[in-house]
């Protein structure tokens, strides 16, 4: 019998029995997932748009410098939009926590005849381990896309936020890692 369906010897037990949490990675449908990395593409692509137009708003003209953290298929989905977004971007910098995920990402971009020529990542600015997302923010990047697990995303926000650096996640999740004094306020 599976754990779900084993029965109790008395009533107590049975009320302290605990259910499965809703939405636990085998309940998420193909849709959901779908719909979330959607919606995490969108939103680093007008995140860029954003970004460029207050830089040619304020009259600066400089290239906008990306940072991706996190190289898996979210993460180049992400990368490819916000490249895609504007003409004055550049990925400037990656990490990950492995190499094959990483070499995979700049291939699977390299091949998007739309954004080859904003691909600029030196072999020094490809960063691999768990410290990657150090690495990628202290590169001199302007914007991070924070695109790993939920449970390293408090980690890298506080990091990013810390060096002062602007930053997109990838997707939005209830993650409480952070001490209670790094939190805003809810009331």
């Amino acid at each position: 019998m599976r754990w779900t369906e084993q029965r109790q010897p008395n009533e107590a037990s049975a009320a302290r029995t605990t259910k499965p949490r809703m939405n636990s990675p085998a309940e998420v449908s193909r849709r959901q997932f779908l719909q979330s990395s959607s919606a995490a593409a969108a939103a680093s692509s007008l995140a860029v748009r954003e970004l460029s137009a207050q830089g040619a708003a304020s009259g600066n003209s400089s290239l906008l410098r990306i940072g991706l953290i996190g190289c898996g298929g979210r993460g180049t989905g992400a990368a490819s939009q916000a490249l895609m977004a504007d003409s004055n971007v550049k990925l400037v910098a990656v990490g990950d926590a492995f190499r094959d995920r990483l070499d995979l990402s700049l291939e699977t971009l390299g091949k998007q005849k739309e954004i080859t020529d904003k691909l600029d990542v030196p072999e020094t600015r490809r960063f691999v381990g768990f410290d990657a997302y150090q690495k990628v923010i202290a590169s001199g990047v302007d914007v991070v896309l924070l695109t790993t697990p939920p449970h390293f995303r408090p980690i890298h926000i506080k990091a990013a936020i810390d060096a002062g650096q602007r930053r997109r996640c990838g997707a939005a999740h209830n993650t409480t890692a952070l001490p209670p004094d790094t939190h805003q306020s809810r009331h």
